[in-house]
């Protein structure tokens, strides 16, 4: 009768976890609610920037996207998207609090929501202060178009 239990028990549970599991951890794993609640501050046409993110921010993002590497540093990719986000209109960093560094005033900050074991938030032009990093070289920077 025990075997008989576990038989059941097993199957049952495993069942449960990949359908409702994944449901439930949804919010948390991917991005999805950071772009819902990002499309309610950005413009149609905004180009975004990301600073030290996970693979999945590209692969759920309908904006035309700019990175600076997975691997640089976060002061240079920090330091890139500082120059970045001065070149033209409509512009907007994503980042984690994590990596906020003296080249944005986090109080300029819109909070974006919780995924992947961060905060995420945008900054925006009116966030950039007047100097960032000046003995740091700047990433290189990537472009991501949707399909």
């Amino acid at each position: 009768k025990p075997i008989l239990s576990w038989v059941l028990f097993i199957p049952s549970l495993w069942v449960g976890y990949s359908t409702w599991g994944y449901v439930l951890l949804e919010p948390v794993k991917t991005p999805k609610h950071i772009y819902q609640q990002a499309a309610s501050y950005f413009e149609e046409n905004a180009q975004v920037a990301l600073v030290d993110f996970s693979e999945q921010f590209l692969l759920f993002s309908d904006y035309r996207m700019t990175h600076f590497g997975y691997h640089a540093e976060h002061d240079a990719q920090l330091k890139a998207a500082w120059l970045w986000i001065e070149e033209g209109p409509s512009r907007y960093i994503i980042v984690s609090t994590d990596v906020i560094t003296a080249c944005f005033d986090p109080k300029a900050a819109i909070e974006l929501g919780y995924a992947h074991r961060s905060d995420w938030v945008a900054l925006s032009k009116q966030a950039r202060l007047p100097s960032c990093l000046p003995n740091v070289e700047p990433a290189q920077r990537f472009q991501h178009r949707p399909q």
